[in-house]
């Protein structure tokens, strides 16, 4: 998708591995990357999660225990939930770092995700200068990402207007 906006090159699942003093690289790597693209003098690192979100697994679980948990279990089930809600905005973090050893100070971060983010998360990644695109809508937002001076078109502008209708006066 990112060759048919015109990107003229993209890596696909790159690794970086730290080197020793002598020069030989470790064997696991401590980042994992997507995709990697040079576009407009940018670095440009997309991290996509196809997966449900980890969040989600603590209430599918719950619906396989019984209704009343002691409260030790209880307070253990919500301790893993709060554990695995941070792992979203930790692979935020991951990607900024990636990009900021890649890509420097105009290394730019898009992620791709199939589930809607928290709230919280969403916040780290405006806060950050994250973009988040949606896997449902990839094309109109690596669009907006890739060519932010252009025009919208007659199809995008009759879409906000259906969305959202001119007052009646």
């Amino acid at each position: 998708m990112l060759l048919k906006l015109g990107v003229p090159r993209v890596q696909r699942s790159l690794r970086f591995k730290v080197k020793s003093a002598q020069g030989v690289s470790s064997r696991r790597p401590h980042a994992e990357i997507d995709l990697l693209f040079n576009w407009n003098g940018r670095l440009w690192l997309v991290d996509c999660k196809d997966q449900e979100p980890v969040e989600n697994l603590v209430p599918k679980l719950r619906r396989h225990l019984p209704r009343q948990l002691d409260p030790k279990a209880e307070e253990l089930l919500q301790r893993i939930h709060d554990e695995l809600t941070i792992g979203q905005t930790k692979a935020l973090k991951e990607d900024l770092l990636a990009v900021r050893e890649a890509g420097g100070l105009l290394g730019q971060i898009i992620c791709v995700r199939k589930a809607e983010l928290p709230d919280e998360v969403r916040q780290f990644a405006r806060h950050n200068h994250i973009e988040l695109v949606a896997k449902s809508d990839l094309v109109s937002g690596f669009r907006l990402l890739l060519f932010p001076n252009q025009l919208a078109s007659e199809e995008q502008l009759k879409s906000l207007t259906q969305a959202h209708p001119p007052a009646a006066s």
